[in-house]
């Protein structure tokens, strides 16, 4: 018989979030912003940071002898290092969040930590916007991380943003910050941790050498700084390079990893990505579906109706909701660096 293959469309996830006609309306900050009814209240200060956050004893700081380091998202070069140490600086940049200590979310992590590295962490020159002018006096960081109306799309979270506030008075969106790996860093206790763990020895990957040995002994933390309403990508440095990714999980318990086979464009080797028994009951689903949508049917061309073209002689079917289709399809959007699952971002399987 005609052999049925599995053909995930998780690459093009991208498409519909990067080219986004939805901008920030213009009575947004009306609405987002003011008072102490708002997210944002300048009179309210913490005294210390949530000791959730922040399992630091008296004698402790967790980046004590840490060099941070931050890349513009997809970039492999850091565009900043830290002159200033960060938890210091992140103690005394709580002061614009307006919530209870219990509260404290990934959302007013990342307004504290946009606001920690643009006015004291780094420079006031680093990492900037590639393209564009930034305004004289602003940390370059906040021009990066608000991109302004224009060039902001609208993100299903959009409204949980914190803003932040400059010297001047005006509000910017604040980052997001992830791993290498796109492991989206959502507190201040997961970023001590990273430090922690950097401190234990280990050879970070961006200091591995393309000949896999360790190219500095330097206790380097980096992250991966993303604008608001823009998603993570990969900073592949050259062919071959492995990104090992443990927080994504299989069924048969085997590790997921990328495989760079090309930089430009982007190209990866998904390798244990899903096995056998994934893909043949998800086959055997789409082989049994009755649904007229849904079910296995010579292939259609065309943006709408059911057009046959003879050019286009293949049979594909779809997997939505089904079990497997499901796991697979949250797993698709681990390794895309999502930190929770969004059903309105994916689409079904397709088996071919």
């Amino acid at each position: 018989g005609v052999a049925k293959t599995l053909s995930l469309s998780a690459a093009f996830y991208f498409l519909g979030i990067n080219i986004s006609p939805y901008v920030i309306s213009a009575n947004f900050f009306d609405s987002r912003i003011g008072g102490t009814e708002g997210r944002i209240d300048t009179d309210y200060k913490y005294d210390e940071i949530n000791p959730k956050e922040v399992k630091e004893g008296p004698d402790e700081n967790p980046f004590e002898g840490i060099t941070l380091l931050v890349h513009r998202n997809g970039e492999v070069d850091p565009c900043g290092a830290q002159k200033a140490d960060p938890l210091a600086a992140i103690r005394s940049s709580m002061d614009h969040i307006d919530a209870p200590s219990s509260e404290f979310d990934k959302y007013d992590f990342d307004s504290v930590m946009t606001r920690a590295l643009a006015s004291s962490i780094l420079s006031s020159d680093s990492c900037g916007p590639a393209r564009g002018s930034a305004k004289n006096g602003i940390p370059e960081l906040l021009n990066f991380c608000d991109m302004g109306e224009d060039h902001t799309p609208v993100l299903l979270d959009h409204e949980n943003l914190v803003p932040l506030v400059d010297s001047h008075g005006d509000y910017y969106f604040p980052c997001h910050f992830h791993t290498r790996e796109g492991v989206r860093i959502a507190s201040i206790g997961e970023l001590a941790d990273l430090a922690r763990k950097i401190k234990e020895g280990t050879c970070s990957p961006e200091q591995m050498s393309d000949s896999g040995t360790c190219a500095s002994s330097s206790n380097e933390l980096h992250i991966y700084a993303v604008p608001a309403g823009r998603l993570f990508i990969f900073a592949p440095k050259y062919v071959g390079e492995i990104f090992d990714l443990p927080h994504v999980k299989v069924s048969s318990g085997l590790p997921v990893s990328l495989k760079v086979i090309s930089i430009t464009p982007r190209v990866f080797d998904v390798i244990n990505f899903f096995d056998r028994d994934e893909s043949s009951r998800i086959v055997e689903k789409a082989l049994k579906e009755t649904s007229e949508t849904h079910r296995m049917k010579r292939s259609s061309t065309g943006a709408s109706g059911y057009n046959v073209n003879n050019q286009r002689t293949s049979e594909n079917g779809f997997d939505t909701h089904g079990k497997e289709a499901q796991k697979v399809k949250r797993r698709c959007l681990d390794v895309l660096g999502f930190d929770h699952y969004e059903e309105s971002m994916t689409d079904g399987l397709q088996v071919l």
